[in-house]
C-alpha cells in the first residue's frame, strides 16, 4: 500500500483538482506597472462554511472525497485502487485544519467499527 500511495502523489487528476481550487490574488505591482499575483487555494470545507480565507499551497491537502480504505473492511484491491486513483472530481482541496478534522473523524469511525466488531465475536 505505501508504494501505491507514493505513486498517487503524481496522479494527474490530483493536479487538475488543485487547478480548480487555484485563485490568483493581486499582491501589488512591478516597477513597470504590471500587476503582481500570488497563487492561493480555496478550501472546499471553508467554502461550504462561508469562510472566504484563501490558503498557500503548502497549507492545503488534496483529499479524497470518498475514503480510500473502507471504514468497515477490506473490499478488494481493485476497489481500493479505483478509489485511490480517482478522477479530479473525486478530490477536494482542504486546508490543514479541515483535513485534520476530517481524518480524525474518519479514524474515529474506523476505531468504533473495530471495537464493535471485536465485541460481537
Amino acid at each position: 500500500m505505501p508504494h501505491l500511495r507514493r505513486a498517487s502523489r503524481y496522479w494527474p487528476p490530483k493536479s487538475e483538482a488543485r487547478k480548480k481550487a487555484l485563485r490568483k490574488i493581486k499582491i501589488g505591482e512591478f516597477k513597470n506597472g504590471r500587476a503582481k499575483f500570488e497563487d492561493r487555494y480555496e478550501c472546499a470545507e471553508c467554502t461550504r462554511q462561508g469562510i472566504t480565507t484563501l490558503h498557500l499551497r503548502e497549507n492545503t491537502q488534496a483529499d479524497h472525497i470518498v475514503r480510500v480504505a473502507s471504514l468497515t473492511e477490506f473490499d478488494s484491491w481493485d476497489k481500493l485502487i479505483s478509489r485511490l486513483f480517482c478522477d479530479a472530481d473525486g478530490y477536494q482541496i482542504l486546508c490543514e485544519k479541515h483535513h485534520l478534522e476530517k481524518s480524525q473523524m474518519e479514524n474515529e469511525k474506523a476505531r468504533e467499527w473495530k471495537k464493535k466488531k471485536k465485541s460481537n465475536t
